[in-house]
């Protein structure tokens, strides 16, 4: 029905948020096509400069409950009157920053700590193959099964096709694609949440006297020593919260899963990671309806961090943020990686995002 589409398309907030940039462009095409088609206005809701920056005719910029600018698109993005829009445009990735230079967010995280719970920083190889992470000949298929009335069938889908690629110690490793193209895929076989049809995974580790393992051999005890080292910052902090167990719980529960230390030691693990990622430590009874989606993320990345990992592999870890919490996250995962000698596999479909925050980019598209 097209007059639903059209109302639905006019009332819905952040119509392409979390979307890929090739979606997001369908999206936006289809918006413009049918307004032109149907001679209508469109009030479009978001957070993305972007996408203003694409579909708008006039700009209205809202702060608590008030409107503190308006004029035509040209007039907001090149000559910005209030100081929030211009903090707001400051605080978003773009392409050719200074070597160096920071986003700026609204509201800087307030740290606490400095992380020396994690014992020694994992130092920066010093030799020529500086490799914590290899990747050779990585393939994996899914079989999709579909009912019919005479009976069902199945095909085979390839969602990765021979991937083959090195991480290095300390880096951040960009991986880029549109949604489908196997990025996640990869990233759950790393960690053995998902077994590869062929291949081999080897994880050689950043710290003295580490040795090469063959992830894909690893079974019971040594899988489970293993995931140690390999942690998973999520997409979404509403979701990958489990709303029944407090902000001190979730931080902990990995370290309850691998049975580390004692409760009183956990407890002041707890309270350090808290600091490091800027909350509030006298908030640690609280649950997660009561943070918002950045605070929600920053309580995703410290438990990511419980268990002392060396590499973290962070799945769109901003791209269901606002672009002023985006900046906060991607400061925080920065500092981390400098002050803690971490070494990032980092998610994205935003260029500008990985532009900012990656060392070295690998790019996929379809599976390879």
């Amino acid at each position: 029905n097209i007059d639903e589409m059209i109302r639905v398309i006019r009332t819905s907030p952040d119509p392409t948020t979390a979307l890929d940039v090739t979606i997001q462009a369908q999206i936006l095409k289809l918006i413009k096509d049918l307004q032109s088609e149907l001679g209508m206005a469109v009030l479009m809701i978001t957070h993305d400069l972007g996408v203003v920056a694409n579909v708008a005719d006039e700009v209205v910029v809202m702060y608590h409950g008030e409107i503190m600018e308006s004029g035509t698109l040209e007039d907001i993005f090149r000559a910005p009157e209030h100081p929030y829009l211009s903090a707001l445009l400051r605080a978003v990735p773009r392409f050719h920053m200074a070597p160096g230079e920071r986003l700026v967010p609204i509201r800087e995280i307030k740290k606490q700590g400095d992380g020396a719970f994690l014992g020694e920083k994992i130092e920066r190889s010093d030799e020529a193959d500086g490799t914590i992470l290899k990747i050779e000949g990585l393939t994996k298929r899914f079989t999709i099964r579909k009912s019919g009335l005479f009976g069902g069938s199945s095909s085979q889908m390839l969602a990765v096709d021979d991937v083959t690629l090195t991480v290095r110690r300390g880096e951040c490793l960009g991986l880029v694609g549109e949604s489908g193209c196997g990025k996640t895929t990869l990233s759950k076989m790393i960690m053995r949440a998902l077994t590869p049809d062929s291949g081999s995974i080897t994880f050689t580790g950043g710290r003295p006297g580490d040795v090469e393992t063959n992830v894909l051999t690893l079974e019971n005890k040594a899988l489970m020593n293993f995931r140690k080292q390999i942690q998973f910052v999520f997409q979404d902090p509403f979701s990958s919260l489990n709303p029944r167990m407090t902000v001190g719980e979730i931080i902990a529960e990995p370290l309850v899963i691998h049975g580390v230390g004692t409760a009183a030691s956990r407890r002041k693990v707890v309270e350090e990671l808290m600091g490091v990622v800027g909350l509030n430590r006298q908030h640690i009874r609280r649950y997660p309806h009561s943070f918002s989606g950045g605070q929600r993320q920053r309580i995703g990345i410290a438990r990511a961090l419980a268990l002392r990992p060396q590499l973290l592999i962070c799945d769109e870890p901003v791209s269901a943020l606002d672009v002023s919490i985006q900046a906060q996250v991607l400061n925080l995962l920065k500092d981390l990686k400098a002050d803690l000698g971490l070494t990032y596999i980092f998610i994205s479909h935003n260029l500008a995002v990985v532009d900012y925050i990656a060392d070295r980019i690998a790019v996929m598209c379809r599976g390879r």
